[in-house]
């Protein structure tokens, strides 16, 4: 039996519950990677105005898979909030490089943090290299 009080859905932890559960989020700060995106990209692409529940897992889920992990090198990518911002900044700044994602392409379609952010387009980006 459970002891009075745990109950998982009345405290809000419920993993299959709809909103963003706090733990799962850890120590990310995903406010501050939505702020690199504006800093980086504002101007060029459209601005992330709002934080909401898929964009936080979203973007705490692309902070997990880099936090720790090697480059193609064996160097570690980041491993503290204050490299992982660095990091971000960077992986941002690449986006400005390629031109299409610009929306110097034929249908003037531009990306954005949700386009960025998706497992395909992150990898993508990650990987691709400037001519």
């Amino acid at each position: 039996p459970r002891a009075l009080g745990t109950n998982p859905r009345a405290l809000g932890t419920n993993p299959r519950a709809k909103g963003t559960n706090p733990r799962a989020l850890g120590n990310v700060p995903v406010q501050q990677v939505l702020q690199t995106y504006n800093e980086v990209l504002g101007g060029r692409l459209p601005n992330a105005q709002l934080l909401n529940d898929k964009r936080k897992r979203v973007i705490a889920g692309r902070w997990k898979e880099m936090l720790n992990s090697k480059d193609p090198s064996g160097k570690v990518r980041f491993t503290d909030t204050a490299s992982g911002l660095a990091w971000f900044a960077k992986f941002f700044a690449k986006v400005a490089m390629n031109p299409h994602w610009l929306g110097e392409n034929d249908r003037g379609w531009r990306a954005d943090l949700d386009w960025i952010l998706k497992p395909d387009n992150f990898l993508r980006i990650l990987e691709w290299r400037p001519k």
